[in-house]
């Protein structure tokens, strides 16, 4: 009977290790960079109120990143197959293109705002927060999506074809 506790008690302190040590990894930290930037972007976005259709923005790429790290802390894709796994890579690199261009459009988008509308539209701190961490967002989406890239070249395997061609 106490080997029994003994044992279920230690898979559970495996999971709750899990993420902590999956944020310690390179890919993880840059996933949580992710979901924090959009976060902070969520609330300063939120507060300033010349920007409430930017919103949806950092709402997406926030559970779309939150997604992705829970798909890699419980390793899901180990237990499907190759297709499947490279399949959530790709949708992954997809991910990570759309926001970075997305965060780069919007901060572009909200500083003409702010500098043609000046007398028109209130701006304060939380706007120019919003904007500056929207830049900062953009490049590690893109820095995401590059090795992410990298990761996809490096595992592709050659061609039937050149296989027999290389053992000719």
């Amino acid at each position: 009977m106490a080997d029994m506790t003994a044992s279920s008690s230690e898979p559970e302190a495996s999971v709750q290790e899990t993420p902590i040590s999956y944020v310690k990894t390179k890919k993880g930290l840059v996933l949580a960079t992710e979901v924090v930037l959009s976060l902070v972007v969520l609330i300063c976005n939120a507060v300033w109120a010349g920007t409430w259709n930017w919103i949806y923005l950092p709402i997406c790429a926030m559970i779309f990143s939150a997604a992705y790290i829970v798909i890699f802390v419980m390793e899901l894709g180990k237990r499907f197959s190759a297709t499947v796994l490279q399949w959530l890579c790709i949708g992954d690199l997809i991910r990570a293109v759309l926001f970075s261009i997305l965060y780069l459009i919007s901060s572009l988008i909200t500083i003409g705002l702010m500098v043609i509308l000046h007398f028109h539209l209130h701006v304060d701190g939380a706007g120019i927060a919003g904007v500056v961490f929207s830049v900062i967002a953009s490049p590690v989406y893109a820095y995401d999506a590059y090795t992410i890239g990298l990761q996809l070249r490096s595992s592709r395997q050659p061609t039937h074809r050149t296989q027999l061609f290389t053992s000719v």
